[in-house]
């Protein structure tokens, strides 16, 4: 096997004004502070003491000689600190909030003790980041639920950080509405999406987005989402994989308390204004209908020991607008037989100036569509005539009759919004277990599934009668354990499951058989559809050759990451695995694709030797078909690992210097089916 190799070094890099760095991943974070007295010496074994306000959960340190602490992998939230020492009244904060991948910098100062007495502060406001120089922003649950997003999409905000560009969402587009991200000029698959810590990317195609049958990352309903963070630039040595954003996303944690909520959020057609072409095309307004409605609650399973947290979430849409098409047609008369239909489209019946009139002749020139009909291709005939199951033509008459040049061919315009429907059901199932004072284990699951029934494929044609039906799924799974080993050392380890599971099939009105076409690769079997048909500036019908696609990824994530506190400095430790099957069956243009240039070489459909082309041209501009094994089943290993230390030269002074080192797997078909040139083995042929 070959393997790719890659190097990351992040070079020494100075923070000053700070107070110990880092010590946090993608799904925690830290405090750090210093403890002086009311003249500014630093306090020494004062004891510093960190309750979750959520759970309860506590950990304890001491400072060191230089007067500071650290506590790192500590989970998001909010934070009280009660800090102890002989001879000074005790000291509490509350309301110190932990974000994710960040230290927030405390500098505590004790009053000498009288008789009961306890300095007692809020942390009201959001705390300076002086101690890293990774680019990034937080966005918490409050920004995320009080944003006006069309589909309550957080991607659809990841735009709020500097150096991060989406493009526009659209309050009309079909489905969740998920955004690609670009980060300082990197491409969109070039980001890393972390879902409480691992990695939570589709290797198929890396980016947030689905791509046809190749899902995008899990978007979690808001109200179970606690807070995520995009970092853009500058990251540590914990952080690898892809040179743009790293976006980390943390799920919310039970409490000691139970507390829910429910929510409905409603749009109705009933509020818009027609669409301009559909109403110029004498078109109704169309369906644009959207319920997304769901619930969430937490609280304790056992007093100060076990926590929960459930949410679900459907999304129901009926939607025209966001599958709109449109196509120039030729000017059809109900009456489609060969005699009509020569005498209608044929040159020597339209003269201008004495010639021919130059939109009725094909491209390839030569033999041209008789004036009887006579000549005109039996397949095109049976095109033009095919019906859809509800009684309509495959190909219709235009809408609304267009003024042309008397030179060209006659052609109507046609706006299509028949409505989609998308609906999509996904629940999350957090749980926290305290097993100790030492260790605290934690599971997070979510599961998506979303079902979209499209009038039109992907790719495919622009009339009605090829539509699509689509199922995606994703399932997100990670267990992590938390052991603090002493007040300087503390371990957590994750073993996590995704799996992204996508499937599309285009309908298939006309067969091949019926009208009697083959297709480029052969004969059609008695269940292929047409060939995927262009007229080019016209119209195009089929399924673009591609009948149906399915693809899957399972990866299986292994990490561990050990942070220690030795004196200056503060070290992370930690190494990864990742096993990753993609398995693809995308047979493209299997049915074929046809591109015409002229509707007379449509009709016509002859070859060069028949129409006698000055040019040895057939009336088929181009025919494109593959064959062969189209499923792919292949496998991927990949292996990180990395140190961190953040060294506190002065004690305005640190040091952050870390080193990462990946191997990125070459792939590998299960069955040999992917080839490859071995210069040991050439021979000449």
């Amino acid at each position: 096997m070959n393997w790719k190799t890659a190097w990351q070094v992040f070079g020494l890099s100075v923070v000053t004004l700070g107070t110990g760095v880092y010590a946090q991943d993608a799904a925690t974070g830290a405090i750090s502070g210093t403890v002086a007295d009311g003249s500014g010496a630093r306090i020494t074994e004062a004891r510093v003491t960190l309750t979750s306000t959520d759970t309860h959960a506590s950990r304890v340190v001491k400072t060191d000689g230089n007067g500071q602490f650290r506590v790192p992998l500590l989970l998001p939230g909010s934070y009280s600190v009660i800090v102890d020492a002989p001879g000074f009244a005790e000291y509490k904060a509350n309301g110190v909030e932990v974000v994710v991948s960040e230290t927030d910098s405390l500098s505590l100062s004790l009053s000498i003790k009288d008789s009961g007495t306890t300095t007692q502060v809020t942390a009201d406001t959001e705390m300076a980041q002086l101690e890293t120089s990774s680019l990034g922003r937080v966005v918490d649950e409050t920004a995320v639920n009080a944003l006006p997003l069309a589909n309550r999409n957080y991607t659809q905000i990841l735009g709020l950080s500097p150096g991060v560009v989406v493009s526009l969402p659209s309050a009309v587009e079909l489905g969740s509405g998920t955004q690609n991200v670009a980060s300082n000029g990197a491409k969109t698959t070039a980001n890393n999406f972390q879902f409480n810590g691992v990695n939570a990317n589709n290797l198929a195609q890396n980016s947030a987005a689905s791509d046809v049958e190749e899902g995008g990352i899990g978007i979690p309903a808001p109200d179970s989402v606690k807070e995520f963070k995009v970092q853009t630039a500058n990251f540590d040595a914990a952080y690898g994989r892809g040179s743009g954003a790293n976006v980390d996303l943390v799920s919310k944690s039970g409490t000691d308390r139970i507390h829910g909520s429910a929510w409905e959020f409603l749009r109705n057609n009933i509020f818009n204004a027609n669409d301009f072409f559909l109403k110029q095309a004498g078109q109704p307004r169309p369906d644009l209908k959207q319920n997304q409605y769901g619930g969430s609650v937490g609280g304790p399973l056992f007093r100060k020991s076990t926590f929960y947290f459930v949410d679900y979430q459907r999304l129901v849409e009926i939607n025209g607008l966001g599958t709109k098409r449109s196509a120039l047609l030729p000017l059809f008369t109900s009456d489609r037989s060969a005699a009509t239909l020569g005498s209608q489209f044929c040159p020597a019946g339209h003269m201008v100036g004495g010639n021919p009139a130059s939109g009725y002749l094909t491209h390839a020139g030569g033999v041209q569509v008789a004036c009887d009909g006579s000549n005109i291709n039996p397949v095109a005939l049976a095109i033009l005539n095919a019906k859809l199951p509800n009684g309509s033509f495959a190909v219709p008459s235009p809408q609304i009759p267009l003024t042309t040049d008397p030179d060209q061919l006659p052609v109507g315009e046609s706006v299509f919004a028949p409505a989609a429907k998308y609906r999509e059901d996904q629940f999350a199932v957090n749980l926290d277990n305290s097993l100790g004072q030492r260790d605290t284990l934690s599971g997070r699951l979510f599961y998506a599934r979303d079902v979209t029934n499209s009038p039109f494929a992907p790719n495919a044609a622009n009339l009605p009668g090829w539509g699509s039906d689509m199922l995606d799924r994703n399932t997100m799974f990670v267990l992590s354990d938390t052991h603090v080993s002493n007040a300087h050392m503390v371990n957590v380890a994750r073993l996590a499951y995704m799996r992204f599971d996508g499937t599309i099939r285009v309908q298939k009105p006309i067969l091949a058989s019926t009208v009697g076409e083959g297709i480029p690769t052969g004969s059609a079997t008695a269940s292929a559809s047409i060939p995927g048909l262009t007229i080019d500036g016209l119209f195009t019908i089929g399924d673009a050759g591609t009948a149906s696609q399915w693809q899957v990824t399972n990866t299986f994530i292994s990490q561990d990451m050990l942070s220690l506190t030795r004196g200056r400095h503060n070290i992370r430790i930690g190494a990864e695995y990742n096993r990753d099957q993609v398995d693809l069956d995308a047979p493209f243009v299997m049915d074929g694709l046809l591109d015409i240039r002229t509707f007379g070489d449509f009709l016509l459909g002859q070859s060069a030797s028949q129409n006698g082309s000055p040019i040895g041209s057939s009336n088929v501009t181009q025919s494109t078909g593959a064959s062969g094994l189209s499923r792919k089943d292949t496998r991927y290993n990949d292996l990180s690992a990395f140190v961190q230390d953040d060294v506190r030269v002065t004690r305005r002074l640190v040091l952050n210097a870390g080193l990462r080192y990946e191997i990125f797997g070459a792939p590998y078909e299960i069955h040999g089916l992917l080839p490859n040139f071995d210069p040991d083995r050439k021979s000449v042929v």
